[in-house]
């Protein structure tokens, strides 16, 4: 698809977000909800280990204790060098918070 300027198939994901809300409506890996890019494309290793390559964040995420807890879940452990790459992610990752509503799509303002 082509529309005026745009270029390939990359053009809408290059101009929307994910907005998320109760988390059920994004996917963790592929959309583009924290960051610039979707996670599956910041950490290619890591979403290679992913057990749940398609899950939802809201299926990843809970709160236990007040705490945020993250269940990713890994298709074999970790080795030492990738932990480091699970802290990197769990870094970007921390403080998101859920809430009830529905995710949406959010158009990004054009830089120019």
């Amino acid at each position: 698809m082509t529309l005026e300027g745009g270029v390939g198939v990359n053009w809408f994901s290059s101009r929307v977000v994910r907005k998320v809300s109760n988390g059920r409506g994004t996917s963790f890996w592929r959309d583009r909800w924290i960051g610039d890019q979707a996670l599956a494309t910041v950490f290619p290793r890591l979403f290679s280990l992913a057990l749940h390559k398609e899950a939802k964040i809201g299926d990843l995420w809970s709160l236990v204790d007040g705490a945020v807890s993250w269940n990713i879940g890994w298709r074999r452990r970790p080795f030492l060098w990738e932990n480091n790459l699970i802290a990197n992610l769990l870094t970007l990752i921390e403080g998101t918070l859920l809430g009830e509503g529905d995710d949406r799509w959010l158009w990004t303002p054009e830089e120019g």
